[in-house]
């Protein structure tokens, strides 16, 4: 089985916060560009399509493709470009309240 090894991905930061989390783009494998959030404390990066929003949903699951994070603060609110088959709009994602109760 041959492996092949695509060199013309790209993926681009725009954003971090005091916490070392960066957000940005990458492309996936099709070249189409996927908003994502690296976290240096984890070291995991996570394609935003795929967070898990209040309800359990995710922006995929509600029609959503986010395709770029252009910044995130401290709380770890973060926006950025994408589109819902309506054209392409701007979002934000907020962190599920720590302090809430359940």
């Amino acid at each position: 089985m041959a492996r092949v090894t695509r060199s013309d991905r790209s993926s681009v930061a725009y954003g971090v916060n005091k916490f070392g989390q960066v957000v940005g783009y990458a492309q996936n494998q099709c070249l189409h560009n996927r908003a994502v959030l690296y976290d240096d404390r984890t070291g995991t990066t996570t394609d935003l399509n795929s967070y898990q929003l209040d309800g359990g949903q995710t922006p995929a699951s509600l029609g959503w493709t986010l395709t770029s994070a252009v910044s995130i603060n401290d709380a770890g609110f973060t926006v950025g470009y994408g589109g819902n088959g309506t054209g392409s709009h701007c979002w934000i994602i907020h962190p599920k309240c720590q302090d809430c109760a359940t």
